[in-house]
């Protein structure tokens, strides 16, 4: 769900509900009955997806089968109720994602293993313009176990936590998080 507050001091929030095919887009705005906004089918699954300020919905590219793995074969994609989906490639399938508005674009980020079969993951990240146009081919931001990913504005944090894999006993422990704040700012184009 999001939050806003609109003009009048009220409290609007879109809700995001799945089902098994679809994400559906609801607009709650007290004292108002609920409104459907909209719904994008999502026959792959579902990593994320967000309604600001459009609605759009990070997939996993081919299904969300892990058994499946196949080098080469990952990736994700952008969904939006109008227009060809954006296809975003890793070496893997991803295991999970996020999406995060941006002054004029958008932040994809996804987890994915290095290769298939391995424990080690790589965080993966890209910029979109308006319009859903990439500043720069994916990045591979490193290797992660896990992460998270803040945007407020410009202004972009992310979290990464790595376990020390060649130690069995540290690697059950909590490991490194390393913060990595960043600024995206897209000029309108």
């Amino acid at each position: 769900a999001s939050m806003g507050v609109r003009a009048d001091g009220g409290i609007s929030v879109v809700v995001t509900l799945l089902d098994d095919v679809s994400v559906h887009f609801v607009a709650v705005e007290p004292p108002s009955p609920a409104r459907p906004l909209g719904s994008l089918a999502v026959p792959h699954g579902v990593l994320a997806a967000i309604a600001d300020p459009t609605a759009a919905v990070l997939t996993p590219l081919g299904g969300a089968d892990a058994s499946k793995c196949e080098d080469a074969a990952g990736g994700v994609a952008l969904v939006r109720a109008e227009g060809e989906p954006v296809i975003l490639r890793s070496t893997t399938p991803p295991r999970t994602g996020s999406l995060h508005p941006l002054p004029n674009g958008m932040l994809v980020t996804w987890l994915a293993p290095a290769r298939c079969g391995s424990p080690r993951q790589r965080l993966h990240a890209v910029v979109l313009r308006e319009g859903d146009t990439p500043v720069a081919p994916v990045t591979v931001v490193g290797e992660a176990d896990e992460y998270a990913a803040a945007s407020s504005a410009s202004d972009v944090d992310l979290w990464i936590r790595q376990a020390a894999h060649d130690d069995p006993e540290a690697a059950a422990q909590a490991g490194t998080v390393s913060w990595l704040p960043a600024r995206c700012r897209l000029p309108r184009w």
